[in-house]
């Protein structure tokens, strides 16, 4: 009877060992389950489909880079570190500092929300373990962008009047939206637009070319958006419209339509007076 306890015991000590190894395989495989369907994890990261800013690319005469590094001075010098393997952006960036000609070292430039022409003071270009390191100094020419006509109200051949901050909406629409109804219905608004563009820049408003920009990089959606945006910080900024930008949203994209929002105010040459927010939302055309 002894023995018999005995096997008893120990084969309850197996079954219990065997179902405590069972629960724990169990819980192994519902753990591993869990992670593998956790929203977080690398395999489920979801797509970007809008931004609101552009990250750390930057504009160098009308290329685009990532930027490792940007500060800027007390002075105004800006200080760029770029790191980059590809030999078309190496090449490029070594010819933006002409010694010979340094009329072609002015450049455009825009970084988050800043946009100016820009002088380049050097180059410098640091190889350390197989990574090319390009060390690019800046420095800002000023340009005033005040327009003198930026506080009237201009009367046009039909009989109506538009304000400046109408008429500040109606350019970041055609610049933002591509809205050619603008450009072909209401030719009105150009000759009046003509008339206190002049001293910004002296140049028409056109819609910025977003159409190529995707067709270009419609297999990186986060990269042409961050980019598009960048584009439009330089071209809001250079024109004149707007003195500061407080958003500028790009996306989603939808059906060849991207969404775009933007608010900013323009400068007023009052200091007493308060400036008024220009708003703009629609969407945009990508198609060519």
């Amino acid at each position: 009877m002894e023995n018999t306890k005995g096997k008893t015991a120990t084969t309850e000590r197996k079954k219990s060992s065997t179902t405590a190894n069972k629960s724990r395989k169990s819980n192994s495989a519902s753990t591993a389950a869990k992670k593998s369907s956790t929203p977080n994890s690398p395999s489920t990261k979801a797509t970007v489909q809008s931004v609101t800013t552009s990250g750390n690319w930057i504009l160098l005469n009308n290329n685009y880079y990532l930027a490792k590094s940007l500060e800027t001075q007390s002075d105004g010098t800006i200080s760029v570190q770029i790191t980059t393997n590809d030999l078309e952006e190496q090449a490029n960036l070594k010819d933006l500092k002409h010694d010979q000609f340094p009329h072609y070292s002015q450049i455009s430039y825009a970084y988050q929300e800043e946009a100016s022409i820009t002088e380049v003071k050097d180059v410098i270009l640091t190889s350390t373990g197989g990574k090319n390191l390009f060390c690019i100094a800046l420095s800002p020419i000023k340009q005033s962008q005040e327009n003198l006509f930026q506080d009237i109200t201009v009367g046009s051949n039909n009989g109506k009047y538009y304000s400046a901050d109408e008429i500040a909406e109606m350019r970041v629409k055609i610049l933002l939206l591509n809205d050619d109804s603008l450009l072909s219905n209401q030719e009105d608004y150009l000759r009046v637009d003509s008339l206190i563009n002049c001293s910004a820049g002296g140049k028409l408003i056109e819609p910025i070319n977003f159409a190529e920009l995707w067709k270009k990089r419609k297999r990186q959606k986060e990269k042409f958006l961050r980019i598009a945006r960048l584009t439009a910080v330089y071209e809001l900024k250079m024109s004149g419209i707007v003195e500061h930008i407080l958003e500028l949203k790009l996306g989603p994209i939808k059906n060849h339509l991207m969404t775009v929002e933007f608010r900013g105010t323009r400068r007023s040459r009052y200091k007493n007076k308060e400036t008024k927010v220009i708003e703009v939302k629609g969407n945009c055309s990508l198609r060519d």
